[in-house]
């Protein structure tokens, strides 16, 4: 049995390597334009959750994000 976080990794690691691979020539334009309101529609939630009082709490627990890293908490200067 392998560890729950190797196991994350490989498959964060399978789908960053399949998304790399489209090609952009080979979608439709509706699956573009639905691809591009997917994302930002995820960053807009994204923005819009980083000023909700539960974000504060869960930045303030240690651990949460006091790792020292490079992956910026949207709508903060915390990296982790």
């Amino acid at each position: 049995m392998t560890a729950p976080i190797a196991d994350a990794r490989s498959l964060s690691r399978r789908l960053a390597d399949s998304i790399q691979a489209i090609q952009a020539a080979a979608l439709t334009p509706l699956a573009l334009a639905q691809a591009k309101m997917c994302l930002t529609d995820a960053v807009g939630v994204m923005l819009a959750g980083c000023r909700e009082p539960a974000t504060a709490i869960l930045l303030r627990i240690p651990g949460i994000a006091s790792a020292p890293g490079r992956s910026l908490v949207f709508g903060t200067a915390v990296r982790t």
